[in-house]
Formats: structure tokens, sequence, C-alpha cells
């Protein structure tokens, strides 16, 4: 029998940091970019983890305080974002955005519905200062298509001496198992319900939860409810380690 040094630490959804306001609500499993919080949690180079909900047309303002990379994983609506360059994208379903920010920039993410609410993810992963990037990039992607493993729908490979991260996303049926392994051996693993029930390495992760998992390169998780979705985040520890 090979024993695992597999370190690891659950999110629950109900002991997350929580706002609410009759138009906005933000739960924060991640809070390592937050100027409010002075006991800042972070896991590796991803700095927050925030699960948004948006009222109809309403918008909310988010600065950064370090180079990143911003993730937006839009659940339900449609949604807009205004870039520092005073551009807009819209983005929705099936689609995820990736936006390069600077120290000091701000965002505004918008619900451009004026009668259902907009959710959805975000993910704000730290960069090398002065690290050239290319500007926003939205990638498409069909769970239906491709049931029971974990599709990479956006990454950032190798930057210099920096090392990349992956983001997946896969929705599956009741009772399959995938496994994951990490590119990289000196990276952790960020894991998400989305939506059902997983056991993850022997832990049962219910809707919004997520557990943060390092010192192993194999993952284990079975779906117990049927069209659970799970994401994953394969997370260099280049700034900071758990």
């Amino acid at each position: 029998m090979m024993i695992r040094n597999t370190a690891a630490k659950i999110f629950l959804a109900g002991q997350r940091g929580k706002e609410e306001t009759p138009v906005y609500r933000s739960l924060h499993t991640l809070t390592g970019d937050t100027f409010h919080n002075e006991h800042t949690t972070a896991f590796g180079d991803l700095l927050r983890m925030d699960d948004e909900l948006l009222a109809p047309g309403q918008q909310v303002e988010h600065m950064v305080k370090s180079d990143a990379s911003l993730i937006v994983l839009p659940l339900s609506g449609t949604l807009e974002c205004l870039l520092p360059d005073g551009n807009t994208t819209g983005i929705a379903g099936s689609q995820v955005l990736v936006i390069p920010l600077s120290a000091g920039e701000k965002y505004v993410m918008l619900n451009t519905s004026r009668l259902h609410n907009a959710g959805y993810l975000q993910l704000l992963i730290k960069r090398k200062a002065g690290t050239r990037e290319s500007g926003p990039a939205m990638a498409g992607y069909n769970l239906t298509r491709f049931m029971n493993v974990l599709m990479r729908i956006a990454a950032m490979p190798d930057l210099g001496t920096v090392k990349g991260w992956h983001l997946s996303l896969g929705k599956f049926t009741a009772n399959s198992e995938t496994m994951y392994r990490t590119r990289n051996e000196n990276a952790g693993l960020f894991v998400f319900v989305i939506e059902g029930l997983f056991e993850v390495e022997g832990r049962m992760l219910q809707a919004r939860d997520g557990l943060a998992i390092w010192n192993t390169q194999e993952t284990r998780t079975m779906a117990l409810r049927q069209d659970a979705v799970l994401l994953t985040l394969e997370c260099p520890f280049n700034f900071s380690h758990p």
C-alpha cells in the first residue's frame, strides 16, 4: 500500500465570508487580494475566489492590488465586463473570460438583464510584475457534449520563470470517477463544486464547497449525483504556500 503525504484544506459553503445587499451578494472563498480583510487567505498564486450574484440591471466595481489574471466564469444570466481601458466585453454561459490586470486597476461587472439575476465565479491569480500578456481572451465550452471528463477551458502557460495555471471544468453522471494529475509537481490543486455532490480524496463536498490540495500529483474524484459539475484549478506556488 502506498502512503500518500497529502495536505488539504476544506472550504465549506456555510463557513465563507458573506456580504449581502438588495442588489449584490458575494461569497468569498479566498480573500488574499481584498483590502478590507486584515486576515487574508490565499492558496499559492490563487489570491481570490468569489461566488457572485448580481440583481437585474445592477453593477459592481472591483479593484486589484497586485498584478494578476482575472478569470470570469458565468453560471447564470448574461454579463458585461467594463475593462480598465474603457472597453466592454459581453460574456454568457458556456464561456470563460480571462483578463490581465495590473496593480491598482479597476473593472466593473454588469448584469445586462432587466429581469433575471446573473451568477458568476471570479478567480484572481497573481502573476509576475511586468509580465507581458495579451489582452482579454474569451473561450467557449460544451459540458454536455463531453461528459465525465475534466476539460481544460483556460490556461496560462509558463511565463519566464513563473509556472502557469490550468483551469478545468467537467459535468459528470452519478458514480462516475476521474483522476486529475498535476502537470507541475510543485503546484497545488483547488477543487470547487458548482453543482451536485462529490467525493474528493475521501472528503464529501456539496455545491459551493471548495478543497485546496497540495503535496500530491494525483487527485481522485467521484460524482455522487447526476449532472454534477466540478471545477479544478491547478495553481503554482510561485508567490506563497499554504
